[in-house]
């Protein structure tokens, strides 16, 4: 699956953060969820009713991108792919 890092996630996101980064909220938009958690390793996103759950291991280019984010903000929307992830 494609996820989309629009500029609104962005504009949201709050630096340091794994679970309300640009990254997280996208994953939360994209898969309709209520909890995402991004971090240079993993990937996972949760919601209770109805059920619905997954992770992947994180992408080399959104770590990146998060790193980007963290240490200066200055940051594009971009698109990324979620190989084999659970859901």
């Amino acid at each position: 699956m494609e996820i989309e890092v629009t500029l609104n996630d962005i504009q949201l996101g709050s630096k340091y953060s794994s679970t309300q980064c640009p990254v997280a909220n996208a994953l939360r938009r994209m898969f309709k969820v209520d909890y995402a958690c991004a971090t240079e390793k993993t990937l996972r996103w949760y919601r209770a009713h109805p059920r619905k759950c997954g992770h992947c291991d994180t992408p080399a280019k959104v770590a990146e991108f998060m790193h980007r984010y963290d240490n200066n903000g200055a940051v594009d929307p971009f698109t990324f792919s979620v190989l084999g992830a659970s859901k």
